[in-house]
């Protein structure tokens, strides 16, 4: 990186290595062609230093695929060519502004969030002179978990008693495990069902929380939106956390769960109950997207998605949630939604 930003006239393999004290290129070239990396380490790296170091409310990120247009006589590769900063071939010399595009757009499975991260992403509209917002209400809620992480744990109480009861049904369900814990957040839900004999493997989209349960615990970095699930696993379990997808998304993670848990598995989930969709900034100060769900339409995309057997609870609390649970075609007679089995 010193070699990368000195003030060499000229940068290769040779010149980069003179730079650093190196007699050959051998260990430049290594580094560049033969090195093992661990892409996602990496990434959480480098989305650390930029959030530690260029965060800011308001930020904008600059991307272009091929950086600035090539100028000069010194350099390799300064023929015309196409440059993504003006989206056409570009001569030597040839200046033009980069394209703008929110921080809050994400790349596929390999999503760029940060505190940088503004909430209202806003791209210009060809042939207009106004422009449009354009976003996923999840990646700004994403956002804002980012932001605020410390201010959610200090807000946040820890699992009710609905709660526990609900966390003991589904370890009962999914020990010994494994259980892949979609939004970890905190991580109390996984200390609780660790304590009951059911290993978990936490993961959340948001890398504040990761960094924190890394403090004592393995986990990674997971959109369910995107990332594959893996597995398979004995349950799956996703607490407060599906109810900031939009429909279609809240579906299609269903659908995958079901390839990712194997037979007589379990999926958890909980989501808050009304009607339609609205942005809050309880808790956080910051805006956040929920989904509201009735159970009827639960149960038929629970349906859809390969999981004809669910238990699905109402739980009044400062708010109304359904507390669900549903289970695999092979995995025995349903456990219906009665009193007696609800928290």
């Amino acid at each position: 990186m010193l070699g990368l930003v000195s003030g060499l006239r000229r940068k290769n393999c040779w010149t980069i290595a003179e730079q650093a004290g190196d007699a050959t290129p051998d260990r430049m070239q290594h580094l560049l062609a033969a090195a093992r990396w661990d892409a996602d380490a990496v990434r959480d790296d480098l989305r650390g230093y930029v959030i530690d170091h260029l965060g800011c409310p308001d930020g904008v990120l600059v991307v272009d695929e091929t950086g600035d247009v090539k100028k000069g006589a010194a350099s390799a590769g300064v023929q015309r060519q196409y440059s993504g900063a003006n989206h056409s071939p570009a001569r030597p010399g040839r200046p033009s502004p980069p394209a703008l595009v929110p921080q809050c757009l994400a790349t596929a499975r390999r999503r760029l969030l940060s505190s940088a991260c503004v909430l209202r992403c806003r791209l210009p509209v060809r042939g207009r002179a106004g422009d449009a917002t354009m976003t996923d209400p999840a990646d700004a809620t994403l956002a804002a978990y980012q932001s605020r992480a410390q201010e959610y744990l200090r807000g946040s109480a820890r699992p009710a008693p609905e709660l526990i009861a609900y966390l003991g049904r589904f370890a009962s369900l999914a020990r010994p495990g494994p259980v892949l814990e979609i939004g970890s957040g905190p991580g109390w839900d996984a200390g609780y069902l660790e304590g009951h004999g059911v290993r978990v493997i936490r993961t959340d989209a948001t890398p504040a929380f990761v960094s924190l349960l890394r403090a004592g615990h393995n986990a990674r970095l997971l959109d369910a939106r995107t990332d594959p699930l893996g597995g398979p696993y004995r349950g799956i379990l996703a607490n407060a956390v599906l109810h900031h997808l939009n429909r279609d998304q809240f579906e299609d993670v269903l659908r995958r769960a079901r390839t990712a848990v194997a037979a007589g598995g379990v999926l958890g989930f909980t989501v808050k109950e009304g009607d339609g969709a609205a942005w809050s900034e309880h808790k956080l100060g910051l805006p956040r997207h929920f989904t509201y769900w009735r159970e009827p339409a639960v149960r038929a995309a629970l349906h859809r998605a390969g999981w004809p057997d669910a238990s699905i609870c109402h739980v009044a609390s400062q708010d109304n949630w359904l507390y669900v649970l549903a289970r695999t075609s092979t995995a025995g007679p349903p456990d219906t939604s009665t009193p007696d089995n609800c928290p």
